[in-house]
């Protein structure tokens, strides 16, 4: 037996509407049972953090030691020959080890362990997010499930506190004897009775001595840890986990579908968001219409970002609202020539331009990160540029954060709508996607248009950056990746290369990326959940472009 795959021919019409309904509908299937296994398995990530902070209250307290013969070395090589030679009142060397344990234990006691129990509280405020009156059970069962926890955890405490003190005590009684023989052996060094080796060795003993003293501290601390995990496992033994999974998908999809979309809430936000992925979804429809495909827009957009914070902070002398449109040209320029350099290897040499798209993104991250932590870098603490001066700056709609560069996109989406339905170079990009030979034979010039094609797109990404520069961020600041440039990927194909669709699908996945803030805030949800998100919806929508267009068989042999 084997599998048959075979082209359909007759591809219905309504095809093109399904296959991204059907891809939206999978990746929130996957989206919620994501969420309800985050919470489901919400008892063993506590348990591993009660564990890891234990490790981490365990491991501050080792530094102490490096901290004490840090102090030592540094006084010493601080020392000139003519200090050696004469008296000197040498510092308290103990008090930097004694205030490392002292402050190992404040972060434990006080921080961390109520940083692990958060968690918990938070999922009581979300159930209550919910506002519903059939939920008032589950609260008051939870509420009875985290109190009981927290009782749990402050008997703990008090056990870790008791020991803690016979532990200091016996530390400092320890520390002074070991401080009386590297005196000693300091004294012989300086005069020149001893080497450092020596010195070393001494270290070497009492960091061997102190190890065994903290690893039977450390024996103790679990065997107070266990009654205190044998309580949580019977409190949590009978509580219903999986209700909590399945609130948080509800909460989850309510948020992600009523915050992003409500204008007292998040409308506007979403609507800023837009605004890039509409720029980049637009101009990659254009390649990927004649099988072109441009991975590099992410790279394209930090051109035009680079380009549009150098003419306003380093070129133009007296800012001025009539600046801002030649700003946006010259931006979108960069990321049109970043493109069509990849464009002109596919041509010429006919390199994959997956691979040279992709990697011209990294370049051009590395170089703006140079640029942010050097020339650019602003007279502060943090690396991050000088804001864009305020005549140079788009104006926006309002109080609202939406600039005016969102009419410019849909401006810009009419003349792709007409580009690529109404002009022979629309007609010449789709019968070269659809058959480069019959392309060929009927006199179309290829490699003009893969070049032309790439630098087009490139110009929407680059003008993207320098919109979103002089709109919205304002100031480069180090780490900066938005992602825009991959997410306009999944733009373009879910809106099915159609420069209309590309305006709905942008605003909505301007409400993902607001929604998903929502999760972080209400459900603690990581930030890379939206690009699992993304990633899922990507897989369904080649799986549902697969099965729409190919028909598969299994073939008896």
């Amino acid at each position: 037996m084997r599998l048959k795959v075979e082209r359909r021919l007759d591809i219905p019409k309504w095809a093109s509407i399904l296959i991204p309904i059907v891809s939206v509908v999978v990746a929130l299937v996957i989206m919620g049972l994501v969420i309800f296994i985050y919470e489901m398995y919400q008892p063993g990530y506590f348990k591993s953090a009660v564990k890891g902070v234990v490790k981490e209250y365990v491991m501050n307290i080792e530094k102490s030691i490096d901290k004490y013969r840090g102090s030592v070395y540094s006084w010493l090589d601080s020392m000139t020959e003519e200090q050696k030679e004469g008296e000197i009142k040498r510092p308290d060397f103990k008090r930097a080890a004694l205030s490392g344990v002292a402050s190992a234990y404040g972060n434990f006691s006080m921080k961390g362990l109520n940083e692990a129990l958060r968690n918990y509280e938070e999922v009581y405020g979300f159930i209550k997010k919910l506002e519903s009156e059939k939920y008032e059970k589950i609260l008051d069962e939870y509420l009875t499930y985290v109190r009981a926890l927290r009782k749990a955890k402050d008997e703990f405490v008090r056990e870790v506190m008791k020991s803690y003190y016979t532990f200091y005590n016996g530390y400092r009684a320890k520390l002074e004897e070991w401080d009386k023989k590297v005196q000693d052996m300091l004294g012989k060094v300086i005069a020149g009775a001893a080497t450092k080796q020596e010195l070393d060795r001494v270290f070497q003993e009492m960091q061997k001595d102190f190890d065994t003293y903290i690893n039977e501290y450390h024996t103790e601390l679990s065997k107070n840890l266990e009654p205190f995990l044998q309580e949580f496992d019977r409190v949590t033994k009978n509580y219903r986990v999986s209700t909590t999974g399945w609130l948080a998908v509800k909460l989850a999809f309510k948020e992600m579908f009523t915050w992003p979309f409500t204008p007292s809430k998040g409308l506007f936000d979403s609507m800023t968001y837009m605004i890039p992925l509409l720029f980049i979804g637009l101009g990659l429809i254009l390649v990927f219409q004649m099988k072109l495909w441009n991975i590099g827009a992410e790279g394209q957009y930090y051109t035009g970002v680079i380009v549009a914070t150098w003419m306003a902070l380093f070129v133009i002398k007296n800012p001025h609202p009539a600046w801002v449109p030649i700003i946006l040209v010259l931006s979108g320029i960069a990321g049109a020539l970043w493109a069509a350099a990849a464009g002109a290897l596919k041509a010429y040499l006919n390199m994959d331009e997956i691979v040279t798209t992709l990697m011209l993104n990294y370049i051009a991250f590395n170089f703006m990160e140079y640029l942010v932590y050097g020339p650019w870098k602003a007279p502060t603490n943090f690396p991050e540029t000088l804001p864009v001066p305020d005549k140079l700056q788009i104006p926006v709609f309002g109080t609202t954060r939406v600039n005016y560069g969102i009419l410019l996109a849909l401006a810009l989406a009419v003349v792709i709508y007409i580009i690529m339905k109404k002009t022979w170079w629309g007609f010449d990009l789709r019968v070269i996607g659809d058959n480069q030979t019959a392309a060929h034979y009927s006199g179309i010039n290829i490699k003009k248009n893969i070049i032309l094609a790439m630098f087009v797109s490139g110009f929407m990404a680059g003008l993207a950056g320098g919109v979103q520069m002089l709109g919205f961020e304002h100031k480069l600041v180090h780490g900066y990746h938005p992602g825009y440039g991959y997410t306009g990927i999944i733009i373009a194909w879910l809106s099915r290369l159609n420069a209309w669709g590309t305006i709905i699908v942008s605003f909505l996945f301007g409400g993902l990326l607001v929604g998903g803030n929502q999760l972080q805030i209400d459900l603690k949800m990581p930030k890379a959940m939206i690009g699992v998100i993304q990633g899922v919806l990507l897989f369904a929508l080649l799986a549902a472009e697969v099965f729409f267009k190919y028909r598969v068989r299994v073939v008896k042999e």
